[in-house]
């Protein structure tokens, strides 16, 4: 098993294997076939459903993330605010993530490892602060989900903030990304995220991942 914030950089060449339990979303991690990921009616923040992730097993290794994966176009020379509302249940963490891709390197990265939220919760707001360089190729987030229990995910949003709000950037220094997607692969990423309440109804998905 990698440590989260290795396996963090490498998810990449899997971002366009959506969930179809959720729209617009993919399971990964180091161990994502032990979890499982589906829209909760009963536990919401707001509106009429959350995302829950959860360990399928009596006892899970490693990690799984909920995440999704978009072209940085837009975002670009711009300082940018993840957030979210998580609630959990005996886990050993339940933290938001997020990563900025450029050509081949990692430019900044967020796990919230410092910040780690665990055992068992209500509803709090969970954030991350990331600058988007000129060169940013893609961004992914979502939420990291390690141990037993389980966790829910509701009302994500992403957004430009002032400079003066600071950064929340775990990176030195670029780190290597090998898994940059090909140029088919960018073209067929949204450009917004989507589906970030998770109201829309399974066999929806963005308008750059639809078939023409």
């Amino acid at each position: 098993m990698c440590r989260i914030a290795a396996c963090l950089t490498l998810v990449a060449g899997t971002m366009l294997a959506q969930n179809a339990k959720i729209p617009g979303w993919l399971l990964a991690g180091d161990n994502p076939a032990a979890y499982a990921a589906g829209l909760d009616s009963e536990v919401k923040h707001s509106g009429n459903n959350s995302a829950a992730v959860g360990c399928a097993l009596g006892k899970c290794r490693g990690f799984a993330t909920l995440m999704q994966a978009i072209q940085a176009d837009r975002y670009r020379g711009s300082r940018v605010r993840l957030t979210a509302w998580v609630k959990a249940s005996k886990v050993d963490m339940a933290n938001l993530w997020m990563r900025v891709d450029g050509a081949g390197a990692t430019l900044a990265l967020d796990n919230m490892r410092f910040h780690r939220a665990h055992g068992t919760f209500d509803w709090r707001q969970q954030q991350i602060v990331l600058d988007v360089p000129d060169i940013g190729f893609t961004i992914h987030y979502g939420l990291i989900v390690a141990g037993a229990g389980q966790a829910w995910v509701d009302d994500f949003t992403l957004e430009a903030v002032d400079k003066h709000v600071k950064t929340t950037n775990a990176l030195r220094k670029p780190a290597p990304a090998p898994n940059r997607p090909s140029e088919e692969q960018f073209e067929k990423l949204p450009s917004l995220p989507f589906n970030t309440d998770f109201e829309q109804p399974p066999g929806t998905a963005p308008a750059a991942l639809r078939n023409p």
